[in-house]
């Protein structure tokens, strides 16, 4: 068994902003859509969908961000697991990230805290936040939050 995880969303995140101003982006955000290039019937259901959350609704995540610099990010995990000798994917733990961040224009620099440090361009419009992240073989995926 091993395990699959989106990438926290403010490490690589990539898109355009307008006006992606530090007061637009304090307070709550919830995963919406996490969305692939392609569809996929990920739970063999036999609806192939490119918003993993259709095909995965167990699969969650919330950004918040804080007058005072701070962030934390909840997302689900998903994990391959043997069952009767196929390989399903389920969902599974949630990872909890936390650290600074800090807004320059629509640049968004993050120092989790392990003190790794990231800064990504994000997409931040009134209510809805997006990133896209590199996820291995399925490629770019796109993550959209909007506000709580």
């Amino acid at each position: 068994m091993y395990l699959l995880v989106l990438t926290l969303f403010i490490a690589g995140c990539s898109s355009d902003d307008d006006n992606g101003s530090e007061n637009n982006l304090i307070g709550a955000w919830i995963l919406t859509k996490v969305n692939l290039p392609l569809p996929l019937d990920l739970n063999e259901d036999g609806i192939a969908s490119t918003n993993v959350l259709s095909e995965f609704p167990c699969f969650q995540g919330s950004l918040s961000f804080q007058a005072n610099g701070q962030y934390a990010q909840n997302l689900s995990t998903l994990m391959e697991i043997e069952v009767d000798g196929e390989t399903v994917i389920v969902c599974g733990n949630p990872i909890i990230t936390t650290g600074t961040y800090e807004l320059n224009g629509d640049e968004l620099t993050t120092v989790d805290s392990n003190g790794i440090s990231n800064t990504t361009t994000i997409n931040l419009n009134q209510n809805t936040l997006r990133g896209s992240i590199p996820f291995g073989e399925f490629g770019n995926v796109e993550l959209v939050y909007e506000r709580e």
